[in-house]
């Protein structure tokens, strides 16, 4: 039961992200807000190291997750300029490098701090939280709703609910798991419904 949630989980995070490439080269933008992108690419370049030198399964499930971040990190290098605030995009190189020199530096407080094992679960769940809010931001103030899909949105929102299950309940109560998961499944939500009554909006 164990490895089929945690491969199911990951398994819905592999077709977001691929969904994110399609959908980005073909409207020309980075679907995924990029401070959320600067974590994810920032953990799993942590646990993928990780989990290859330690020869630990999870490598599998971590380094095509990896892969495909760097393709959206490629949409974000390739469009992402005319996104940037005006007054910083001369500096759109320098911000982006230096946003993931920040995200990577946090990464390691986590795993500095505690276990190998916490530490990718306690930095997981507060980037999912952190990402689903930051969908809902740029719902709110983007001009218009190219790159955003609601079944990215779907199949995150359960991606991340079946690795909430997994790490946060079924292997012991863990209440910032929970906590985490709770904040990112309501802004999924959230996210959700705005998102399909502003197509539905659109359609008409």
């Amino acid at each position: 039961m164990r490895y089929l949630l945690t491969a199911a989980g990951f398994t819905c995070w592999a077709y977001v992200y691929i969904e994110m490439i399609r959908v980005g080269n073909r409207e020309k933008m980075c679907a995924m807000p990029f401070f959320a992108l600067v974590f994810n690419i920032a953990w799993e370049a942590l646990y993928t190291v990780e989990a290859i030198c330690h020869l630990h399964a999870e490598a599998f499930l971590y380094l095509p997750l990896l892969v495909l971040d760097i393709f959206i990190l490629l949409a974000h290098l390739k469009y992402g300029k005319c996104h940037f605030p005006s007054k910083a995009q001369h500096l759109f190189l320098f911000l982006s490098g230096a946003s993931l020199a920040a995200g990577i530096a946090l990464m390691l407080a986590f795993y500095f701090q505690f276990d190998v094992r916490p530490a990718s679960h306690y930095s997981s769940f507060l980037r999912y939280a952190f990402m689903s809010l930051l969908f809902v931001y740029a719902f709110y103030t983007r001009n218009d709703i190219r790159g955003q899909s609601l079944g990215i949105a779907i199949v995150k929102c359960i991606g991340t609910l079946l690795l909430a299950v997994q790490y946060g309940y079924i292997e012991m109560i863990n209440p910032f798991v929970l906590i985490c998961a709770t904040v990112s499944f309501s802004a999924d939500i959230w996210y959700i419904i705005a998102l399909a009554i502003s197509k539905k909006g659109e359609a008409a």
